[in-house]
């Protein structure tokens, strides 16, 4: 690849290719396309996170009239389907046949010998390209797509030479393969470890895992968990600054704190390794909220936060999985938690007397570098994701105008 910075070509292209790219209007370019009557194909959805898919997999349930499929669009391989996120530039490229509600705007290159829709699919996902819209999407929100006379106005830089679009397409589509490879490791990887979870873990009213260690056979035993944790009462004496607030959300330092005056994180709680918070917002996966383990290291939390610390000591690589493991912690937070204003609240009295089954000293330690393996594992993949998602945001900046 050359560098070059004349204005009209990109800053970074493939070498054997100086002429400067072309502008023309978007529909002198493309034409719409509005085939309908195949109610016996698929129905497909638009989106922006997985493109074009089929609509029984969005994992929502939509209803939809099937005496109105004849009206519905039909989408071919290769076709683009602006969103009813447009706004947001959803424009997607579609590698399925099917039907899509006339909402939605369908169209194609003018002449498939001339343009390369991977290019431009592409092209298309680039801060420039998107930005541009906003001269044609004033006031659309959700639910409304941009007509194709509205798109047909705007203006595009490409290469009129196929053969520099075309390897231009070539490599974003090789960089979004292996985007997708890392995805699958790492969603792979969490499959993995759920799994894990509940064999290493015994069912609610169990004291047996499924999976075990070799050599250990005892049952675990049962404790209350006022034997286990007391209230943590340490507050910051300004030994902390705000650097060393904590998430809760996120189990992470915020280096800019979070927004309070550095005069009040005296009195902000101290929350040192190995230490539980409970945070009480519910979600489909917390039915009563949860409880998160602090391994990152002693900081400050705000005070709304209750907070609790090991009476013993605790292996907190086993003990930050099984606290926030909900099969079983449900059970626990069901009998003590209440409804407060904005979020559940945890009555430490009717936690401190609710008994889980816990595993000796040594297979604590045993469990919990298993997982820790586990974790940083996926850790290690995620930071290559992330590594591949920076490097195409350089190249999308770098490599269109």
């Amino acid at each position: 690849m050359s560098k070059n910075i004349q204005k009209k070509v990109p800053e970074i292209r493939f070498s054997g290719f100086d002429d400067d790219w072309e502008q023309r209007k978007a529909k002198e370019l493309f034409i719409p396309k509005a085939d309908k009557n195949q109610p016996e194909l698929p129905v497909l959805s638009v989106t922006q996170d997985h493109g074009v898919i089929y609509r029984e997999q969005v994992g929502i349930d939509i209803k939809y009239d099937k005496a109105t499929l004849k009206n519905y669009k039909v989408i071919h391989q290769g076709d683009f389907i602006i969103s009813l996120r447009s706004f947001q530039g959803g424009f997607e490229l579609s590698d399925k046949l099917g039907i899509t509600s006339p909402a939605y705007t369908i169209f194609v290159p003018k002449n498939m010998n001339s343009q390369d829709s991977l290019f431009w699919k592409t092209k298309f996902k680039t801060f420039t390209f998107i930005e541009s819209l906003k001269t044609v999407t004033f006031g659309i929100r959700d639910g409304k797509s941009i007509s194709f006379s509205e798109f047909g106005d705007l203006k595009l830089f490409y290469p009129k030479i196929i053969e520099e679009q075309k390897k231009i397409g070539a490599f974003f589509k090789q960089l979004d393969d292996t985007i997708t490879l890392h995805q699958r490791k790492i969603e792979a990887l969490k499959q993995m470890k759920k799994g894990f979870l509940q064999q290493l873990f015994p069912e609610q009213g169990e004291s047996i895992p499924k999976l075990r260690f070799a050599d250990f056979k005892e049952e675990w035993e049962q404790r209350k968990l006022g034997k286990l944790y007391q209230r943590n009462t340490e507050r910051n004496k300004g030994q902390f600054g705000s650097e060393k607030t904590i998430s809760i959300a996120t189990m992470r330092f915020k280096p800019e704190g979070n927004g309070a005056a550095e005069n009040s994180l005296n009195g902000y709680k101290v929350l040192r390794i190995g230490d539980i918070a409970y945070e009480g917002h519910t979600s489909k996966v917390f039915s009563f909220g949860r409880f998160v383990l602090n391994d990152i290291g002693d900081g400050i939390m705000s005070p709304r936060f209750t907070t609790l610390r090991p009476i013993i000591s605790m292996n907190i690589f086993f003990w930050k999985q099984y606290i926030i493991y909900e099969p079983i912690m449900k059970h626990v937070l069901v009998k003590s938690t209440k409804l407060g204003t904005m979020m559940n609240e945890l009555v430490l009295d009717d936690f401190f007397k609710c008994k889980i089954f816990v595993p000796s000293d040594n297979e604590q330690e045993w469990i919990g570098e298993f997982f820790k393996q586990l974790d940083d594992t996926i850790t290690l993949h995620q930071r290559k994701l992330d590594q591949l998602n920076k490097l195409k945001t350089a190249f999308l900046q770098k490599m269109f105008i």
